[in-house]
């Protein structure tokens, strides 16, 4: 029983930093697909693997469908779509 809550006690900070980190968002830019010409510099997030969310230097936020977006860069990672975000 004491290590049950033992272990409990040592993993719940990990599990609650995992769930922040995955809904932060993270520097990163964009390219629309209508517009090639178009890179945005944002702070950027993936909801699922059927959105990615932008949020600007005001903290407007838009949501873009793996139709709309060509590639993308959150953080050091660059990504092109190809039907899913993910």
């Amino acid at each position: 029983m004491r290590f049950s809550l033992l272990l409990a006690s040592l993993l719940l900070p990990q599990l609650v930093s995992a769930q922040y980190n995955f809904t932060s968002f993270k520097p990163g830019s964009y390219t629309l697909s209508n517009s090639p010409e178009v890179h945005r510099q944002v702070k950027l997030k993936l909801n699922s693997n059927t959105e990615l969310i932008a949020e600007d230097a005001t903290g407007y936020t838009t949501g873009f469908t793996p139709e709309q977006v060509s590639s993308f860069q959150i953080g050091p990672r660059k990504y092109v779509t190809a039907g899913a975000l993910s």
